[in-house]
C-alpha cells in the first residue's frame, strides 16, 4: 500500500511541476469522492496452448471527471514465465492538444513502457507525463463515444503452456493525475476502479 501511495504522489507531483509555470483556470477544490471513472482489463478469447501468433489484449476506460490529467500511469502484473509481453499499441483515447496556431485538437498520447524489464519483472509499467505545460492532456472532452480504448497489450503463449490453463492480468496501480492531488483519480484510494483480466488456454 505505501508503494501505490507513493507512486499517486510522485506522480501528482510531475503533474503539478509542469503545470507550475501555466496559469490555469480555478477548479472546485472539493475532493473526488467516489470512483465513477474505471480502467478494466479485457478478457480475451480463449486461446489454443499450439498457437503461437502474438495477440492483444484491450484496456478500456468507462470515463473521466471535469479536470485535466496531464499524467496518467498504470501498473499491470502477469506472470512472465508463460506469457511474453511483446509492446503497447494506441487505442482510441485521445490527449488535447493545440496546433502551431491555438487551434484546438487531440492527438495519440506517447505512452512510455520497457518492454524487456516488464518481461524481466512480470510487471508493465505504463506512464504518460505531458511536458508541454499543460497544453497536451487527457480530458473528458476530448474521450470518444462508445468504446474508450487506453491502449492495447500484445502477448505471445510461451512454450509452456499448457491446456486448462488461466493466467491473470492483474491491475495492480491506475492514476489519472492533476496538479491537485485532491482531485487525481487512483486506485490506491478508490477515485478510480479497476477490473483485472485473464487469459484462458485450451487445447
Amino acid at each position: 500500500m505505501k508503494k501505490l501511495i507513493f507512486s499517486v504522489l510522485l506522480i501528482a507531483a510531475m503533474a503539478a511541476a509542469v503545470y507550475i509555470t501555466t496559469p490555469r483556470t480555478s477548479i472546485d477544490p472539493t475532493p473526488v469522492e467516489a470512483a465513477s471513472a474505471c480502467v478494466t482489463i479485457e478478457t480475451p478469447e480463449k486461446k489454443s496452448r499450439s498457437d503461437r501468433e502474438s495477440f492483444t489484449v484491450d484496456v478500456l476506460l468507462s470515463a473521466l471527471e471535469d479536470d485535466d490529467f496531464p499524467a496518467a500511469s498504470f501498473s499491470l502484473g502477469f506472470d512472465s514465465s508463460k506469457l511474453e509481453f511483446i509492446g503497447l499499441e494506441d487505442g482510441n483515447v485521445m490527449i488535447s492538444c493545440e496546433d502551431a496556431d491555438g487551434n484546438a485538437g487531440a492527438e495519440t498520447p506517447d505512452w512510455d513502457v520497457n518492454v524487456e524489464v516488464s518481461n524481466e519483472k512480470g510487471r508493465i509499467n505504463i506512464m504518460y507525463l505531458d511536458r508541454s505545460g499543460g497544453n497536451r492532456v487527457f480530458s473528458k472532452s476530448v474521450l470518444p463515444d462508445g468504446e474508450k480504448l487506453l491502449f492495447k497489450l500484445r502477448f505471445a503463449l510461451s512454450d509452456g503452456a499448457q491446456s486448462g490453463d488461466i493466467y491473470e492480468l492483474d491491475m495492480e496501480d491506475a492514476v489519472f493525475a492533476t496538479s491537485d492531488e485532491s482531485r487525481s483519480l487512483s486506485s490506491a484510494n478508490g477515485t478510480l476502479s479497476t477490473r483485472n483480466g485473464r487469459i484462458v488456454v485450451g487445447d
